[in-house]
């Protein structure tokens, strides 16, 4: 009986895809995007639904599939994605499970910011191109960076629906592709459009924050670190004994 529901569209969802397809784990994963579809291989003990849901439609789905456990591996800035599955579990009683993914250590050459819009404000302080690996979710925000159809180059995912809205933007200058990045990658991207700020968020490993700035110490140019945002959950390798053990029972 398929009764777990995993919420992914990350590094973290496709790696607990891959384990419950080896260990023939029943489950149901949740994609928001075509891209977070592509990047699952294809598994007899996976079906993945697609497209993005509202609370109502997420308790709908946990009634309907008679889900037990729910396990939230949506990415660690998606914060109104994750109190949506929180609400939901709470009105359907499921069990709520939180991936938490690795935080790197404070890096000493970084400038970290709370929020995006002091970021922007510091940005429009300074000269110079900014490559900015945020992701798509945040292209509209940087619209408000002085110039910034010229001064901003723009990672994304090889998702069309991605690039054309940056275009609607305005945004001249965009990159898509596929991860991961290696520090070969982005210094690659750096000296290209000549970039003098690197802005990311605090992504961790998986997001590929280190070879972020190990790329930026090389070509010694600045870091803008957009600050994680609290969260509290269990890791990855723990919530693969959970799925572990309920295999069993």
């Amino acid at each position: 009986m398929c009764d777990i529901l995993i919420f992914g569209g990350t590094t973290e969802g496709r790696q607990l895809a891959e384990f419950c397809t080896e260990h023939r784990i029943s489950a149901f994963v949740s994609v928001a995007t075509d891209y977070g579809e592509q990047v699952l291989d294809p598994s007899d003990t996976i079906t993945v639904i697609k497209g993005r849901m509202s609370v109502q439609h997420m308790t709908e789905f946990i009634f309907t599939h008679h889900i037990r456990t729910v396990i939230d591996a949506t990415h660690p800035y998606a914060t109104e994605v994750t109190q949506n599955i929180r609400s939901a579990c709470h009105i359907s009683s499921a069990e709520y499970i939180r991936v938490c993914r690795d935080r790197c250590e404070p890096c000493s050459y970084a400038t970290y910011f709370q929020n995006i819009p002091s970021l922007i404000d510091y940005l429009n302080t300074k000269d110079g191109n900014i490559l900015l690996t945020t992701g798509s979710k945040e292209a509209e925000h940087f619209t408000a960076v002085t110039d910034y159809q010229n001064r901003c180059i723009i990672r994304i995912l090889p998702c069309q629906e991605h690039k054309q809205h940056c275009q609607r933007l305005g945004y001249r200058h965009i990159v898509a592709r596929k991860p991961p990045f290696s520090v070969k990658d982005n210094t690659e991207l750096i000296d290209k459009y000549d970039i003098r700020f690197l802005v990311t968020k605090e992504s961790g490993k998986a997001g590929g924050f280190d070879s972020k700035l190990q790329s930026a110490e090389q070509r010694h140019i600045a870091v803008l670190v957009v600050s994680r945002p609290n969260d509290e959950g269990v890791s990855l390798a723990e919530v693969k004994t959970i799925l572990s053990g309920k295999n069993h029972e």
